[in-house]
Formats: structure tokens, C-alpha cells, sequence
């Protein structure tokens, strides 16, 4: 019984072993080849296309490398393996998935791509693509989702407010919004909150969501504003089968588009401040200003201090009011403080105030006013400058109630002096006066009594380097708003990562967004860009322009490419879990801002 037990576990192990040994031999015996595919071949300018490569015979390779195309923007999107076996033949294989996004019309031709493995280079088959004009929009053909972009006016002059304007029109529901705006040439501010609100076009009911920006051109010449892109998905709904009761309730039924809706450009034309009636030391205002001021005590003693207070307030280039040099000649001690400034955003111009103290001294008891100050500007509107001036202020000095006397006395011939002589005091110092020999005795001093005076004296100085720094710290976030938005961004991040974890097991394809949101809004944050929108080939470059280590940023831009593609897959696809994920992207957020 036992030999025959032994006879059978033989032959099933020498089964086992020539099936598998079978087995892996065809694996290997597998050729390499590689295939490119693409979703479709014809696309707009809005459409975006899906690029497959498909390497069948091995499941471990580098990434293909695909030519660069000029007008053409390339995202990867993961990988997907594969691994059958059918009729005791096997087939293995990587797909790696790459979004094509056209920039430009015309003819594009992908590939060949090519693989690199052991020293051997297999390609692919070529592709041949073709980019065509969208759709263009009319009362015959409206369009499910459309943009546009405006300015105020063409032509403005430099320093002139100009109100850009961004609306999106959809009646289709879409999300995954990545907005990009190109405003590198101009300074702008944002106008009030973003509406949304809706509006009949060639009588169909649009969703529409606009952006106001205030742009301020600060050199003469020929611009264009780049098209403003905005990337999103399109949800596409089937009609639920009438056969199926359960799919009114549950329909699956539901497909992304990928869409890139983009505005044409916006052309301007900046015209140079004139020559003619240009005031001297004309600081470059343009726009609708008016000036005041005040005095704080208008009857003060000789050496006293009163507060001169100018106000300028309009609308146009506000924050750019430099501070004006009062010329009082002999007349006062001018001491400037930092100015204030607000601003607010009045119908679609952006207006502000700013302020201006003076602490004035009197040179002399004659002064009785305070000259006027003159303030120039260039009306847009009338195409003139235009020169203010304040009122002058009537000021009273009166004479100082305590009077200053010097009392100067002869001293008597030293060698008159005898020993014994009374010393005659005639008045004390504000030290002092030390009239006895021992007062000059040598005076051993313990080194305790030496770190009480040391400390004694340093102490106001630490507190005072303490509440300056703090003072200066809490203004800088007030105003700075670059160093408000670098110094929150790790904690915000941070923060937002912690609580996402907290969620119960959210949808991969959603939670890999979220992750990518909180990472594309630090690098947004820390390096002071405006918007999320931009792909990880962008955040490679701004982090090199700030010199950060090539692997911190190798592993940021993988991460957002990993990222980018869980919301692609379905959500037994990923290999890592969210936790992972979390701890990953806390990693990365350390990194770069102990490199920061």
C-alpha cells in the first residue's frame, strides 16, 4: 500500500512538472511584437485621442518611447497586463495608454513606436492622424458645450484697466474641469466672485460660467491673448432599456467623453502714454483718480509732531500710486510711514485706496500752513493728463510753554586752587556729578553681577527683534500674497490629505482625482501659478526653473501621472491601495518642501 502510494505521488509530481515545465517554454518561445492603435483617426480640435501600445510576449519592459509631434500633447494614462492560456498555448502582454490632445490642424503621423529589451529594438506601425477645425457654432448647429473670450476694448493705452472676460456654455453635464489661462504678458486681479447663471443662445438654455479678470498691459505694442483652454469629461447617457424595469433606478448605461474646449485668441493693441502735456515726474497712472488730506492737530508747540494724512483713491492702477515727496523746504522734518492700501471691485473696474501719513515737524515758529501737494494722472476716457493738487492746510505753531537756558560760568585759575578748597556745585548733570576720591576706587565686578547687565541690556533688544519679526511676518501675509499662499501651502495640503483618508472607501477613479486636485493646488500654491490646470510635463519644467532636485521632481510628476491614471481605471485595476496612495503623496509633499 505504501509503494503504491509512493508510485502515485511520482507520477503526479512528474505530470505536474512536465505541464508547467510545457507551459513556460511556449511563454518564452512567444515572440515580441509591438502594436499601436488609436481610437479614432479623424478628431477636432476639442476631441482628444486614445493612443494603445500593445507589447505581446513579455509583460516586463520599459516604457515605449514615442516620437514627439509639434501641436500635439502627450499624457500618459497606465498600463493594463494580460495573461492567457488557451489550448495550452500562452499569450502575455502590456498595454501601456497614452491621450493624444491636438493643439494644431492638420495631418500628424504617430510613429513607429519603438521598445528597447535586452539590447534589441522592436517598433510598432505607423498611424496617420488628422486634425480638422471644430464645428463652428450657428443657429442651425448649436453646439452641446462652447466657450468664449473677450476683452472690454481692442485698443487701450499702457497701464489702462481692460476687463477680460471667460464664459463657458454648456446643456450637457460634464466634470474633471482643468481651466488654463495664459495671462503671462499683463498684471491681473480677479473681479469679484465667478457666476454662474443661465442664457438663451439661438434659443437653446445654456448653462454659463463666467470669469472676470482686470488686465493691465505695462508695455506698448501688438499682443495676443493665447486661446484659454479648458480640459473636462463629457457624460454621455444611453436611453434606459424599456425591457429592463431595474434600469430606471440603475443605469450603467453611462461613458466619458474626453473634451478640449477651447476660445479663439484675443488680439490687443497697446498704445504709449503721449509726449505732449506730460507733467514732470509723471509716475504712470492711468485711469479716474481724486486726493485729499487731513491734518491730525492743526495748533501744536514748537517741537511738537503733527500727522499729515494723504488719501488717493479712483479707479485703474491703484497699488501702483507711488509715494509722493512732499517739498516743504525749510519749513518741516518730513518723516513718511508705510502706506495702506485697499481695493474693491466696483461694477467691472477694479477701484481702490491708498494712504499716505507724514509726520511733520515745525523748523521754526513762523510756519502757518502746510503747502499743497501736486498729483498727476492720464484720463483714458479724455486722453489728456490731468494734474491735482491739495488744499493747503492752515497750521498754528505756538511758542514752547519750557524754555532752554545755558548757564555758562568761568572757572577759576587752577593754579589759584589749594588743597582743602570747597568744591562749589553749581548744578547736576543728568549723570552724576562724582565729586569724592572714592568714587574712582577699583571696583571688582562679580561675573554674576556682569550676565545681569549683559542680560539687562540684551533682553529689550531680543523683544524687540521678536516683535518685529512678528509685526512684519503678519503684514507680509496680509499683503504678500505669493508668500501667503507658499507659506500655507504644505499644512492646507497636508490637511486635505488627512481627511480624505478619513473617507470610507471611496470610488478609485474619484479619490485618484481628488489626490491629483491636492497636489496640482500645493505646486499651485508654492510656486504662486495661477489655476490647477496644468499636465505634469508643465510642473516639470516650473520645478526645474526653481532648482529643485531632478528626483523630487521625477517622483512628483510620476505621482500625478499615477494620479491621472486611476481615474481611468476601473477600480480592481490598481495595484496600490488609497492608503498607500495617501502615504505616497505625503512623502512627496515632505520632500518638496524641505527642498523648497
Amino acid at each position: 500500500m505504501i509503494r503504491i502510494y509512493s508510485h502515485l505521488e511520482q507520477f503526479i509530481f512528474a505530470l505536474v512538472f512536465l505541464t508547467l515545465t510545457g507551459v513556460f517554454s511556449l511563454a518564452h518561445a512567444e515572440e515580441i511584437s509591438v502594436l499601436a492603435s488609436v481610437d479614432k483617426t479623424e478628431a477636432t480640435l476639442e476631441d482628444s485621442i486614445q493612443l494603445s501600445i500593445k507589447v505581446t510576449g513579455t509583460q516586463n519592459t520599459p516604457p515605449p518611447k514615442i516620437p514627439k509631434m509639434d501641436g500635439m500633447q502627450i499624457q500618459s494614462r497606465g498600463t493594463s497586463t494580460s495573461f492567457q492560456i488557451i489550448n495550452s498555448q500562452t499569450t502575455s502582454s502590456i498595454t501601456y495608454s497614452y491621450l493624444l490632445q491636438p493643439e494644431k490642424t492638420g495631418t500628424y503621423k504617430v510613429g513607429p513606436v519603438e521598445l528597447t529589451l535586452d539590447d534589441k529594438v522592436y517598433s510598432s506601425n505607423s498611424i496617420e492622424l488628422k486634425i480638422v477645425k471644430p464645428a463652428e457654432r450657428s443657429a442651425q448647429n448649436p453646439l452641446p458645450i462652447f466657450a468664449e473670450a473677450e476683452v472690454s476694448k481692442p485698443t487701450a493705452f499702457v497701464n489702462e484697466q481692460l476687463v477680460f472676460t471667460y464664459r463657458l456654455y454648456r446643456r450637457v453635464e460634464a466634470r474633471n474641469f482643468q481651466l488654463n489661462m495664459n495671462l503671462d504678458d499683463f498684471r491681473f486681479y480677479d473681479l469679484g466672485e465667478e457666476r454662474d447663471y443661465q442664457k438663451v443662445v439661438d434659443g437653446i438654455q445654456y448653462q454659463v460660467h463666467e470669469i472676470n479678470k482686470a488686465l493691465f498691459s505695462t508695455k506698448a505694442g501688438t499682443f495676443e491673448i493665447p486661446p484659454v483652454t479648458l480640459d473636462l469629461d463629457i457624460l454621455l447617457r444611453s436611453q434606459p432599456s424599456n425591457r429592463d424595469p431595474f434600469n430606471f433606478f440603475f443605469n450603467s448605461n453611462t461613458r466619458t467623453q474626453h473634451k478640449t474646449i477651447r476660445t479663439q485668441p484675443v488680439k490687443l493693441d497697446i498704445l504709449p502714454l503721449p509726449q505732449e502735456g506730460k507733467p514732470e515726474n509723471f509716475s504712470n497712472l492711468v485711469g479716474k483718480f481724486h486726493i485729499s488730506t487731513s491734518l491730525g492737530k492743526k495748533e501744536i508747540e514748537f517741537g511738537d509732531t503733527t500727522t499729515l494724512t494723504l488719501s488717493v483713491s479712483g479707479k485703474g492702477n491703484v497699488e501702483d500710486i507711488p509715494a509722493p515727496d512732499p517739498d516743504f523746504k525749510d519749513s518741516f522734518k518730513v518723516y513718511p510711514d508705510k502706506p495702506e492700501y485697499k481695493h474693491w471691485v466696483d461694477g467691472t473696474d477694479l477701484a481702490g485706496l491708498k494712504t499716505f501719513k507724514f509726520a511733520l515737524i515745525p523748523l521754526n515758529e513762523t510756519v502757518n500752513e502746510i503747502p499743497s501737494i501736486p498729483f498727476s494722472y492720464f484720463d483714458p476716457v479724455q486722453k489728456k493728463y490731468v494734474v491735482l493738487k491739495t488744499k493747503a492746510l492752515k497750521l498754528k505753531v505756538l511758542p514752547s510753554k519750557e524754555k532752554e537756558t545755558l548757564n555758562a560760568v568761568s572757572s577759576e585759575n587752577v593754579q589759584t586752587l589749594k588743597a582743602g578748597d570747597n568744591v562749589k556745585i553749581l548744578g547736576k548733570d543728568l549723570l552724576p556729578i562724582h565729586t569724592a576720591l572714592s568714587d574712582f576706587e577699583d571696583q571688582t565686578v562679580k561675573a554674576r553681577d556682569t550676565l545681569l547687565y549683559f542680560l539687562g541690556f540684551s533682553l529689550p533688544v531680543f523683544v524687540y527683534i521678536a516683535f518685529a519679526y512678528r509685526i512684519n511676518m503678519r503684514l507680509r501675509l496680509k499683503h504678500d500674497v505669493a508668500f501667503y499662499r507658499s507659506r500655507n501651502a504644505h499644512r492646507v495640503a497636508k490637511h486635505q490629505l488627512e481627511e480624505l483618508s478619513k473617507q470610507a472607501g471611496p470610488d478609485n477613479r474619484e479619490f485618484g482625482k481628488e489626490v491629483s486636485k491636492i497636489l496640482r493646488e500645493y505646486i499651485g500654491n508654492k510656486l504662486n501659478l495661477q489655476g490647477t490646470a496644468f499636465t505634469p510635463a508643465e510642473v516639470e519644467n516650473k520645478l526645474n526653473e526653481r532648482n529643485y532636485n531632478q528626483k523630487q521632481v521625477e517622483i512628483t510628476c510620476h505621482l500625478l501621472q499615477k494620479c491621472e491614471a486611476l481615474q481611468y481605471m476601473n477600480s480592481n485595476d490598481t495595484q496600490s491601495s488609497n492608503q498607500n496612495l495617501i502615504n505616497e503623496s505625503i512623502d512627496v509633499l515632505d520632500q518638496l518642501e524641505k527642498a523648497s
